[in-house]
Order: C-alpha cells, then structure tokens, then sequence
C-alpha cells in the first residue's frame, strides 16, 4: 500500500486526535506507524476496515430479504410451505464463505431493517443456501414479485424451478 505525505499526515492527526478522546494506546501506535513511514506495518493501521461489498451483493441481499418478507406474511396469512420447499423459512448466508453475510446482519442489527429476520439464523454453515436463495429469487423475480403471495405462488418460490 502506497500513501501519499499528505494521506500519512492527515490519518496520523486524525489517530493522535482519536487517541486523546479514547484513550487507546493503539491508536497512538497507528499515528506512529504512518508518521514513520513504516510501510510493512501499514496492514495493521488498516486491518480493522473490511473489504468492499460490491453493490450487487447489497442488492441481491436486499431482494432475498423482500422475497422471505413476501413469503413469511404469505405464511402469517394462513399458507404453508410445501413439504419439498428448499429453504422456506430464511436459513441465513455462509459466515465463512459467503459475502452476503456481513451486509446482512448489517442491515438487520445495525439498520434495524427487516426487524422479523431479527431472531432467524444468520449462519447456515452451508455454502448451498445462497444458490437456493438465488433459483427461489429468479421464481419470485419471473411472476414479476407478487406480494401478497397466493398458495400457488409460495409453491413455486419455495421448490423453486429445480424441483418444479
């Protein structure tokens, strides 16, 4: 990672600044970090800040979300998933594999949307969930996202077009 004089500067201060309001001794170290220049220590100035998530994952996210929402009041209105259904209830992302997970709990935890996910799993320790998720999204997405779902439509998103 290269940074500029400038950038070096201006994060040290902002550090020294932090360190004085939250009197963490890492902080300090960070601000000498960069005012020493010491470039294979870099990774840990920056070890905390994750990775972007693309856009199209917070989206797909958010879809996945509006599907399960659809079906839960589908459910809450007296339909039941089929006993073949996929995942008709959410199963959460893979925490260990799967990109979605953060944005996730991030928007159920810190956002507080999507509040009936709240108590669901987050975790499903299966790297096969989100593939699930993405052939009952294509069922939902082709009968143009019907919200309230009928009987029929909660049988076709939750078998999804594999098993239909």
């Amino acid at each position: 990672m290269n940074l500029s004089l400038f950038e070096r500067v201006s994060l040290a201060n902002q550090f020294r600044i932090r360190a004085k309001l939250e009197a963490d001794d890492h902080l300090v170290q960070f601000a000498e970090i960069l005012e020493r220049g010491y470039v294979t220590l870099y990774g840990r100035v920056f070890e905390w800040i994750y990775d972007e998530t693309p856009d199209a994952i917070g989206k797909e996210v958010q879809d996945i979300f509006d599907m399960y929402r659809a079906l839960d009041r589908a459910y809450e209105a007296g339909a039941k998933p089929p006993a073949d259904a996929f995942h008709p209830r959410f199963d959460g992302f893979d925490g260990n594999n799967d990109r979605h997970f953060g944005i996730a709990g991030f928007l159920i935890d810190d956002l507080g949307l999507w509040a009936e996910l709240k108590g669901r799993p987050r975790n499903s320790h299966s790297m096969t969930t989100l593939g699930t998720y993405r052939e009952m999204l294509k069922v939902w997405n082709d009968l143009d996202r019907p919200f309230p779902l009928t009987q029929d439509h909660v049988n076709k998103i939750a078998i999804g077009p594999k098993k239909s």
